[in-house]
């Protein structure tokens, strides 16, 4: 009986989507979807996410775990937005970096798209070929432009299937604004500092080794980002010697990888002593820039502490705490600092205080 019905929804959702158009996903894969997408299911790694940055929710009829609270939800305000919201919706699996959804889950819920994260094309296929389910496979990418990036490509293709160019053009004119903002503001800086950022999230948690050539804050802030003469973008992993070769003049530590830091910090605390930033105090948190992959209004916010950070007389009216309330209510629709702010982690200055690692505003 259940492979019965199985049988008939999925001839069903071939029935119901006939109006088609054919796409090219972020793989390079073409795909053949319904010109009315009116129910969906995300999978991966921030599937949802954009999803939720586009105000898509109302289209979602199937979530995964990880996106009812599983795993800690404090660094990743999507979540922590929709977590009340998704509670009455089936699940379509666990979610997590490459697990495959429950197929039969997938089909009982009879989406007319499946949007995916974090698997190679062949999987995409397998996974359409099981569910006889369009899916869309996505992809952030490095987001050291953001209007010139995967991400945003990305972003563009969900707004054209869900008919929401009216929000997309929303953000266009927010990441436009936002990067001239900055640039008014520090672009009469003649000299700009030399900075790292450490602790950045990679398919999990890292200590300051783990770090981002053309990372979006320093961009944005106008900071020179030290990693950038490894690379031009993307996650790297670093020896920690290299941070006494490139001694930048501010060293900024990813909240979500803190804890971890403490520990190297513990075990060599002669190398981190001897480093410029640890030396004149210039050592500071950030919020959770890589966290089940990229938070963008994270990122931004991360980009006025820097900015207030590194040029405190340019920035010296920001208001962090206001300007990171505002940021993210704007991409997911409720602001969620507080509650990050209290649960997961703060911006401040580190300090070492009888051997262990504090910080004060």
């Amino acid at each position: 009986m259940k492979k019965l019905f199985f049988t008939i929804v999925i001839i069903f959702t071939l029935f119901a989507t006939s109006e088609s158009k054919e796409i090219v996903d972020l793989l390079g894969r073409k795909v053949k979807v319904t010109d009315n997408v009116e129910r969906l299911v995300a999978i991966g790694p921030g599937a949802l996410r954009l999803v939720i940055y586009l105000s898509g929710l109302e289209k979602v009829v199937g979530v995964e775990r990880v996106e009812k609270g599983g795993f800690v939800p404090y660094g990743r305000p999507y979540t922590l937005a929709i977590r009340e919201k998704v509670k009455h919706l089936p699940l379509i699996g666990e979610g997590g970096p490459g697990k495959l959804p429950d197929f039969e889950a997938i089909i009982s819920v009879r989406p007319d798209v499946i949007f995916a994260i974090g698997f190679e094309g062949h999987i995409l296929d397998m996974i359409q070929e099981k569910t006889r389910i369009p899916v869309v496979g996505l992809h952030y990418g490095a987001l050291g432009e953001l209007k010139e990036s995967k991400f945003y490509d990305s972003l563009k293709l969900v707004a054209s299937l869900l008919k929401k160019e009216n929000r997309l053009k929303e953000i266009e004119e927010f990441l436009k604004r936002t990067e001239a903002y900055f640039f008014q503001r520090t672009k009469s800086q003649k000299e700009r500092p030399r900075a790292y950022a450490g602790g950045i999230g990679f398919r999990g948690q890292h200590g300051i080794t783990s770090t981002e050539a053309g990372f979006l804050p320093f961009k944005l802030a106008n900071v020179k980002n030290v990693a950038d003469e490894v690379a031009k973008d993307g996650h790297l992993f670093i020896e920690k010697e290299r941070l006494l070769v490139w001694n930048p003049d501010y060293i900024f530590v990813d909240v979500n990888g803190l804890s971890i830091f403490e520990k190297e910090f513990l075990e060599t605390p002669t190398l981190f002593m001897n480093l410029k930033a640890f030396k004149e105090g210039r050592v500071y948190t950030i919020l959770p820039y890589n966290y089940y992959n990229t938070n963008v209004e994270l990122a931004i916010s991360d980009a006025y502490f820097v900015a207030k950070v590194v040029y405190p007389d340019q920035f010296k009216d920001v208001n962090i705490d206001e300007e990171s309330a505002r940021v993210i209510r704007f991409f997911v629709g409720e602001s969620v600092y507080p509650e990050i702010k209290k649960n997961f982690g703060r911006y401040g200055r580190l300090v070492v205080e009888k051997g262990k690692i504090n910080i004060v505003e």
